[in-house]
C-alpha cells in the first residue's frame, strides 16, 4: 500500500481542520451529560435515592441512545469519507501522486473507525465521571466493555455509509442509502430463528456481557456477523472505488 503513512498524516491533519472528531465527541458527550443531569434533577425534585442501580440504568441508557442518535452521526461522518473527496476533486489530486487506491481507502476507513471509538471513549469517560459524582458508582470495566460493543454497532452502520460513499460521488445519496438500510435491518431482526445474528442484537449481547447477573446467550453470534460484515463492506468499498473514474 504505497503512500499509506503519508495519507495517514494527511487524514490526521484533516480531522483537526474539519473538527469532525471533536464535533462527534462533543455531541456524544452532550447526550451522556444530558441523561445524567436530567436523572439527577428528577431524583432531587422527587427526593428519590440515587443508587448504583440508577447509575447502571443511566449508563445503559447512554449506550442505547448512541445506537439511535449516535448511529446517524456516525453515518453523517462516514458518508463523505470518499464521496466528499471525489466531489471536491481532492481524491484525483491525491491519487495523482505515488499512492494506491487501496492505501487511500484503508486510511479513510481506519480513520473513520478510530474517530468513532475515540469519540465514544471521550464521551463515555466524561459521562461515567458525571454519573459517579451526581448519582452513584458502578462497575467501570463493565460499562466500558458495554460501550466497546456498542461501538461495533456504530462502526457497522458507518461501514454501510462508507461502502456507498465509495460507490457514489454524492454524499447525500450515500448517507440516504445507509439510513434506509438501517431502518430496513432493524425490523428484520424479529424474523423467527434469526434472533441473535443481526447487528442490532449486539445491544442485547453488550447488556448481557456487562451484567454479571445475566447469562451471555447466543447473541455473541451477532458480534461475529457484524465484524464479518464490516470487513466485507470495507473491502467492497475498495473494490468498487478502484474501478471508479475520478
Amino acid at each position: 500500500m504505497n503512500g499509506f503513512w503519508a495519507l495517514a498524516k494527511k487524514e490526521a491533519l484533516e480531522q483537526r481542520r474539519t473538527w469532525k472528531l471533536a464535533g462527534m465527541a462533543g455531541v456524544y458527550t452532550f447526550l451522556g451529560l444530558a441523561i445524567v443531569i436530567v436523572a439527577f434533577i428528577v431524583a432531587e425534585v422527587q427526593d428519590e435515592p440515587r443508587t448504583s442501580d440508577l447509575a447502571e440504568g443511566l449508563l445503559y441508557a447512554f449506550g442505547l441512545t448512541l445506537t439511535g442518535v449516535g448511529t446517524f452521526i456516525a453515518i453523517i461522518i462516514a458518508m463523505g469519507a470518499i464521496a466528499g473527496e471525489r466531489a471536491s476533486g481532492t481524491a484525483a489530486m491525491t491519487l495523482s501522486k505515488p499512492v494506491t487506491r487501496l492505501a487511500f481507502v484503508a486510511v479513510k476507513f481506519i480513520g473513520l473507525v478510530l474517530s468513532i471509538y475515540i469519540a465514544i471513549a471521550v464521551a463515555s469517560g466524561i459521562m461515567f465521571l458525571a454519573t459517579v459524582i451526581l448519582i452513584d458508582t458502578w462497575s467501570a470495566w463493565r460499562f466500558f466493555l458495554f460501550m466497546a460493543i456498542v461501538g461495533v454497532y456504530l462502526v457497522f452502520n458507518a461501514s454501510v455509509a462508507f461502502f456507498w460513499s465509495g460507490m457514489f460521488s454524492r454524499q447525500l445519496l450515500a448517507g440516504g442509502l445507509a439510513v434506509l438500510i438501517f431502518f430496513v435491518l432493524t425490523p428484520l431482526a424479529g424474523i423467527p430463528k434469526t434472533e441473535g445474528y443481526w447487528p442490532i442484537d449486539l445491544i442485547e449481547f453488550a447488556g448481557n456481557v456487562a451484567d454479571e447477573e445475566s447469562a451471555v446467550n447466543g447473541t455473541w453470534k451477532s458480534l461475529a456477523v457484524s465484524l464479518g460484515a464490516i470487513a466485507v463492506l470495507a473491502s467492497g468499498s475498495w473494490l468498487v472505488f478502484r474501478r471508479k473514474e475520478l
